[in-house]
């Protein structure tokens, strides 16, 4: 508590400095998805007339609560809230993609959190996974295949569209983990959770706030869940400078389940071929 409490004053939070509290009873996904739950801990938001923000009849349904205390603490400092700031979470293929090299899984892990190269203390290892992620999210995103999953979700939600098929692809890779990886899917996410604690001064500061988090709420796991597919989607829907409606996309989730499975089963051989090749390229380079 007293740690969360020094990261809010840090941060300049104006939120209770209490964190949300416990809730009492399993929640349904209809529960999760309204605005008196935070969106990332699932627990009751406690709600303070002075933190509601000011709204328009624009933007009321979209900022009607205020920000919980856990999506203000991974929120960055900075007050623009754009497109370009919004992580895309599809954190479990990064690291899979790491091939068990922690220095390529911190790198592919903080990538979206540095500019250029990476933050002086990097290694050069760890700043081929920078480098690493990047050519995996080009490859990706000029994909075939993945252009086929975006197209179901254009209409609906434009540019996030790209976005929502990265956290889906992650969550068909933790329901089908075992067909990939001979090591449990839990085990996998509590060995690298370990090792980002152990290592946490290599992390970005905006990452070092969000990873206790991460690790509470097991976020690697719990991308095979629907109910965790939507805790993370209405963070994301949160943190948009533009009214996403990511929230609603559990929905279109299960109403192109078998679709989109199918696409990730035949996107994800081919980029863990390309990351392979790619990874040995970089590392020749070092």
């Amino acid at each position: 508590m007293q740690v969360a409490r020094l990261l809010a004053a840090e941060l300049h939070h104006t939120h209770p400095r209490e964190l949300c509290p416990p809730s009492t009873a399993s929640l349904s996904l209809r529960e999760i998805q309204t605005n008196s739950l935070c969106p990332l801990c699932l627990r009751v938001r406690p709600i303070s007339k002075r933190n509601t923000p000011r709204t328009s009849p624009a933007n009321s349904a979209q900022q009607a609560q205020p920000l919980s205390l856990c999506e203000r603490l991974i929120t960055p400092k900075t007050a623009k809230q754009s497109f370009s700031y919004l992580p895309t979470m599809n954190f479990l293929a990064h690291l899979f993609l790491s091939f068990d090299d922690e220095d390529v899984a911190i790198g592919n892990f903080v990538a979206d959190s540095v500019k250029g190269e990476g933050l002086p203390q990097h290694s050069a290892r760890i700043k081929t996974g920078i480098a690493l992620h990047r050519e995996i999210d080009y490859f990706t995103d000029h994909h075939p295949v993945v252009a086929q999953s975006k197209a179901k979700l254009w209409d609906k939600y434009r540019h996030y569209s790209a976005v929502l098929v990265d956290i889906f692809y992650d969550h068909y890779l933790s329901r089908t983990w075992s067909e990939w990886h001979e090591e449990d899917v839990a085990h996998f996410a509590h060995r690298h959770y370990e090792m980002f604690n152990n290592r946490h001064s290599e992390l970005p500061e905006q990452v070092q706030h969000m990873l206790p988090y991460m690790i509470e709420y097991d976020w690697l796991t719990n991308y095979q869940y629907l109910e965790g597919m939507q805790r993370v989607l209405n963070g994301m829907s949160r943190r948009a400078s533009f009214q996403s409606k990511m929230e609603e996309a559990v929905q279109d989730l299960r109403t192109f389940d078998s679709e989109f499975e199918a696409e990730f089963r035949v996107f994800f051989p081919e980029l863990i071929l390309f990351s392979k090749a790619k990874l040995e390229q970089l590392k020749e380079e070092e």
